[in-house]
């Protein structure tokens, strides 16, 4: 098992070292803005207890089946249907671990029919992200297919992730940067070593829950400060009164996220 986790960790590094490399030797962003936020639970989510749980719809109508590297792949493609605009933004929304993309749509859906925007939500080739089955060409390799069926305005592509997917989300967003042209994470903090300085550095939201017994708020400081030193403008929200736990506080968010990539114009 330690000789599989030590191939597993040397794999995931030379995709690192190949993804460096690809983006050359051209000139790097300029450090960023980093802001600190503290904000209230919001009054009208209703607060949960210790013994929660969350069951995502089917939602069989919109799964889509992809190929990539051979693999069989599976996402699903949300579209407003009173949506008389073409192209349309889009946002690509990476699960929490042991979920799939279905808990995504389910998040974002009531935004997505407010705003006239797509939503494109892919499940893990396990249970989790990785940066080796999970590469960066799987998530264009989604996004092209779903361009094929609903044209995506591709000045206005934009990235989430909640937990896993947000550190995942904020690792691609370091390291390749397109196409996103903003990016936002809940509960998730990529470890500030795993940061390099960016080529092209697409502005970032991170919210995390002052209760959230996985990151705490210093490694998050930390990360946003290593974020912002190579190169991406970088806000930090942090929840009084709030876990780790999106599928109350998810509608919401999504809602807060999209104002917040609006504001970026």
């Amino acid at each position: 098992m330690k000789t599989r986790s030590c191939n597993v960790a040397l794999a995931i590094c030379n995709v690192f070292f190949a993804m460096f490399l690809i983006m050359g030797q051209g000139a790097y962003a300029q450090t960023g803005d980093f802001e600190i936020e503290t904000i209230p639970y919001p009054a009208d989510v209703a607060r949960v207890g210790a013994n929660v749980s969350y069951t995502a719809p089917a939602f069989a109508e919109l799964q889509r089946s992809i190929s990539f590297e051979g693999q069989p792949r599976r996402y699903y493609l949300y579209a407003p249907a009173t949506s008389t605009k073409a192209p349309r933004p889009a946002v690509l929304l990476l699960h929490g671990a042991q979920r799939s993309g279905r808990s995504m749509i389910d998040m974002w859906c009531q935004t997505a029919d407010r705003h006239d925007m797509i939503l494109i939500a892919p499940d893990s080739f396990g249970p989790s992200w990785s940066p080796v089955e999970d590469h960066p060409n799987f998530l264009i390799t989604a996004l092209r297919d779903a361009n094929e069926q609903v044209p995506l305005d591709t000045s206005q592509l934009y990235l989430f992730g909640h937990s896993a997917g947000g550190i995942l989300a904020t690792l691609y967003a370091n390291r390749v940067g397109t196409p996103w042209r903003a990016v936002a994470t809940h509960a998730g903090i990529l470890d500030a070593s795993q940061v390099l300085p960016a080529q092209i550095a697409p502005p970032m939201r991170h919210y995390l829950g002052l209760n959230d017994h996985l990151f705490s708020g210093r490694a998050a400081q930390v990360t946003g400060e290593a974020l912002s030193a190579a190169g991406h403008d970088v806000d930090l929200v942090m929840i009084r009164g709030h876990s780790r736990w999106y599928y109350e506080i998810g509608p919401h968010l999504s809602e807060a996220v999209w104002r917040y990539w609006q504001s970026l114009d």
